[in-house]
């Protein structure tokens, strides 16, 4: 969408005025509407950075934001009534964790409820424009590990080994013994290198299937209440150091079963149930203070400190 003549100044106001999370509150809306930004031009401003940017860029809150969202979201139309009603009419449910309720209301099963927040919590950001402060940034693409279901179980993939053939071409061996010596060298060391580079892959690889059987029953419902595992036990479980762990797990990603993409660390540690609590209702909830999201939990038997909250929300 081409901006209309004379619009462009309004954009670019509308811009300056985005708070760090890509939100425009109404209090940022109220400033500009003082300073005579007619309150059309102003709506016709936020639609262009929407054609251009991010879907849900420039709304009041992140509940507005995630409605927004919606109408781009790869769902059918069945599916994005669900999803709108979900954030809209039943998010006081949702933010309670009575899925059950929810479900009573739209005349379904509670395990469409939960499916479709796991896939919201996939497509949808809450805070959709510059980043988050204090928050990780989003994990790579692709994913170190991928995991899948294998019958009632599931298996782990290391990516890099099924996409990359890494070895010596066989035509250098006889270099390798009878090349000039500088030649020699450099090849005993690609040799090197590429032996650690497998050694690496079969780490994580063993990593992954370790990883799989443990938390295999909540890989396979889609959800991140995992159950608890240090990093010392699964390397005492692999009879490795757990320095080697620490390496394997550091700036690494892995793709769910869901379809969702989290720091390996993630999958490590304890009270995985609270930590999934927390980000689902960071996620849902239009700005949850640490004392909101305690309180909440507290409701649901789940008791932590604010602090605690604070850390699960950053890791």
């Amino acid at each position: 969408m081409i901006a209309p003549r004379g619009l462009a100044d309004v954009v670019t106001w509308v811009l300056t005025a985005l708070d760090d999370r890509g939100l425009l509150p109404a209090e940022a809306r109220d400033v500009l509407q003082a300073n005579g930004v007619e309150p059309d031009r102003l709506a016709l401003a936020v639609q262009v950075l929407r054609e251009v940017g991010p879907p849900g860029i420039a709304a009041v809150d992140p509940a507005e934001s995630l409605v927004v969202q919606l109408e781009s979201a790869p769902l059918d139309a069945t599916q994005r009534a669900l999803a709108r009603r979900l954030l809209t009419v039943h998010a006081g449910l949702i933010a309670d964790g009575d899925l059950a309720r929810a479900a009573e209301l739209e005349g379904c099963a509670a395990d469409v409820i939960e499916s479709m927040l796991v896939r919201l919590r996939r497509l949808l950001r809450p805070y959709p424009g510059l980043g988050e402060p204090g928050f990780d940034p989003a994990p790579p693409a692709p994913p170190d590990l991928i995991f899948e279901p294998d019958g009632d179980r599931v298996r782990a993939r290391v990516t890099e080994r099924e996409t990359l053939d890494l070895g010596l071409d066989p035509g250098y061996a006889e270099v390798a013994r009878t090349g000039p010596a500088t030649v020699r060298a450099q090849l005993r060391d690609a040799g090197a290198t590429i032996r650690r580079v497998h050694r690496r892959w079969s780490m994580l690889q063993g990593l992954g299937d370790l990883l799989a059987d443990h938390h295999a029953d909540q890989l396979l419902a889609g959800s991140l209440a995992f159950r608890s595992l240090t990093q010392a036990q699964a390397a005492q479980r692999l009879t490795v150091h757990e320095s080697t762990i620490s390496r394997a797990v550091a700036h690494r990603c892995a793709r769910l079963v869901s379809g969702e993409v989290v720091p390996l660390r993630r999958m490590f540690g304890a009270n995985h149930d609270a930590r999934a609590a927390v980000a689902e209702l960071s996620a849902i909830l239009p700005r949850p203070s640490d004392r909101m999201i305690a309180e909440l939990l507290a409701e649901r038997g789940i008791v932590v400190s604010r602090r605690a909250v604070n850390k699960y929300r950053r890791s």
